[in-house]
């Protein structure tokens, strides 16, 4: 079974940041896999550290995923067709 991470439901406005301790609890609970917490929820090391120091960095966290996954490929998809085909 796929179940998709946190951090990917988060980007896609499907769960709220503070859904977060519901993905914890749940790892804690149930999960039988060898993801480590970080893993599990989707995050990098660099956010996982930066989300323990500053558990409220978790909505910049997602405002910086959603800026580098939103305006970077629009950035990308507007290349000359001449230069494509």
């Amino acid at each position: 079974m796929i179940k998709i991470k946190f951090i990917e439901l988060l980007k896609q406005g499907k769960v709220r940041p503070e859904e977060i301790d519901d993905y914890i609890d749940q790892w804690h609970d149930e999960y039988t896999g060898d993801d480590t917490l970080e893993e599990f929820l989707g995050m990098t090391s660099q956010q996982y550290n930066e989300w323990v120091d500053n558990p409220n960095s978790i909505d910049s966290l997602f405002n910086c995923e959603k800026q580098r996954d939103v305006i970077v490929p629009k950035k990308l998809i507007k290349i000359p067709k001449e230069i494509l085909q």
